[in-house]
């Protein structure tokens, strides 16, 4: 897709699920997308102009090149970080104030945590959606100085093509927020 293709594109849309995780990200604050894969949740917050800058950061080059054009083409340059690395070791001091990590297992995420303590980082409110039991994740991130502030169901509403999607319906992805205590 060429850059005026994308320039001519309307905001990417966002399933209910990541939505719901905009709306917990901190307005006029700098978030962190780790894991963005697509990145569509912090380029949909920059050009609703809800944050003033983003990092996006995989560990797979792939997908962060494949970002390139749609930041060029939206000119959003001087407002996105692309990086590519592992978990929160891509994110300096009071560089962000928001985290996501969305679609991704609540052992990787506590994996994440317990090599990179988020505190010191300066972040001030976590904005998880593990697809996995979130119970122990929940105790690591209160041990390390976070409390949760809420818990949200999204039902999962997908078109019913095939026994694999039907079996599908009427699940919910959890979406944990925690905050710096």
């Amino acid at each position: 897709m060429s850059n005026a293709d994308y320039s001519s594109a309307a905001l990417p849309k966002l399933s209910a699920r990541l939505e719901t995780v905009a709306q917990w990200v901190l307005p006029g604050r700098p978030v962190a997308d780790v894991g963005t894969d697509h990145g569509a949740l912090p380029m949909v917050l920059l050009l609703r102009k809800q944050v003033p800058m983003a990092v996006l950061s995989d560990r797979v080059p792939a997908l962060i090149e494949r970002l390139r054009p749609r930041v060029q083409a939206w000119e959003l340059q001087d407002r996105v970080s692309l990086r590519v690395g592992d978990g929160l070791s891509v994110l300096l001091p009071d560089e962000c104030s928001s985290l996501v990590l969305a679609g991704m297992g609540a052992g990787l995420m506590q994996s994440m945590f317990s090599r990179v303590n988020p505190r010191p980082l300066g972040l001030e409110r976590l904005v998880l959606q593990p697809n996995t039991c979130s119970r122990a994740l929940v105790q690591n991130l209160t041990q390390l100085g976070y409390g949760l502030i809420e818990r949200v169901l999204v039902r999962r509403i997908r078109p019913r093509s095939s026994r694999a999607v039907r079996r599908e319906q009427g699940r919910a992805d959890e979406i944990l927020v925690f905050e710096a205590c």
